[in-house]
């Protein structure tokens, strides 16, 4: 699962074989995070994580739910909120108990319709 950080500009910033350089540039840079999730035809989940200050990590996860109790257990992290496309919101179930993970730590759920 490759993490792939960009500036405000899309100039790579890291490139990384796994969560290391997200989880470092996090530590550099530690703001509200907007995450967007969102199913690929392959079955895998494209999730990318959008700082305040234009830069934004582009990564693959395989299990929506490991993605989900992930995100929940960043304890020191700040998460404005995380966004689903409609199609995998309304398949997770807006009450699931992977989302309770989520809002039970204070990070909103969101559903979208990405175009």
């Amino acid at each position: 699962m490759p993490t792939l950080i960009t500036d405000r500009l899309n100039h790579t910033i890291n490139r990384s074989k796994n969560l290391r350089g997200l989880l470092d540039h996090y530590r550099k840079w530690p703001e509200d995070l907007v995450v967007k999730v969102l199913q690929s035809p392959n079955g895998q989940y494209d999730v990318t994580f959008f700082w305040p200050r234009g830069d934004q990590a582009h990564c693959k996860w395989a299990d929506c739910y490991v993605l989900i109790y992930w995100l929940a257990s960043r304890r020191s992290w700040s998460i404005d909120r995380v966004t689903f496309d409609a199609p995998l919101y309304d398949s997770l179930g807006h009450s699931n108990a992977a989302f309770e993970a989520l809002r039970t730590k204070g990070i909103p759920v969101t559903r979208h319709a990405y175009h």
